[in-house]
């Protein structure tokens, strides 16, 4: 009996210290999925992380880009993390209010010919740095993930090479089955 008291009060207690936690964000979007089927752009790719905090407090948050450990198949880390930019470094987000990050991803030109055909995978992280306490309760630092996929455009001049290839390979198997026709249907008719 004593037992099963303690269990009941020490979940009461973390509700109540749950309850009186300082930090509740919620980030969008989740997933960020970078297609170039056109090619590499010419400037930067840039898009947005909303940051909502649903608590009255205002808090400080961070986005980090980082690599990650267990990639997803076909996928491979992004080979520099500096490709990643996000602006600001520091976002205060007033209570009940949205802010947004701006990641750019910047793959130098010197880069580019070097990763056609990629698979790449990182990670956003988003946190919180903990707030002061007011009144008691648990102070939470929180940490978010925007997963993020980037996929590099094909190799034009390659594809078109290959194509070439093909064609060409695909003629000559025609040319030698049409000879070979011939010539057997010239060798019958000789033995008849």
């Amino acid at each position: 009996m004593m037992n099963k008291l303690v269990i009941i009060g020490g979940v009461l207690l973390l509700l109540i210290c749950l309850s009186n936690s300082s930090v509740a964000i919620k980030i969008w979007p989740g997933i960020m999925t970078i297609e170039m089927p056109e090619g590499y752009p010419e400037g930067p790719i840039s898009y947005k992380i909303s940051v909502t905090n649903a608590h009255p407090n205002g808090v400080n948050v961070t986005a980090k880009a980082r690599n990650v450990k267990n990639l997803s198949l076909d996928f491979q880390n992004m080979p520099d993390l500096s490709w990643i930019n996000i602006e600001p470094e520091i976002l205060y987000v007033p209570g009940k209010s949205t802010k947004n990050f701006e990641v750019i991803i910047d793959i130098p030109d010197s880069e580019k010919p070097l990763h056609y055909n990629e698979s790449w995978e990182s990670r956003i992280i988003v946190s919180t740095d903990p707030p002061e306490p007011e009144g008691g309760g648990i102070v939470f630092k929180v940490e978010l993930v925007v997963k993020l996929f980037i996929h590099t455009p094909v190799d034009i001049d390659k594809s078109e090479t290959t194509s070439t290839l093909y064609y060409f390979i695909i003629l000559v198997i025609l040319f030698i089955s049409i000879v070979s026709v011939y010539f057997i249907f010239k060798r019958s008719k000789y033995l008849n």
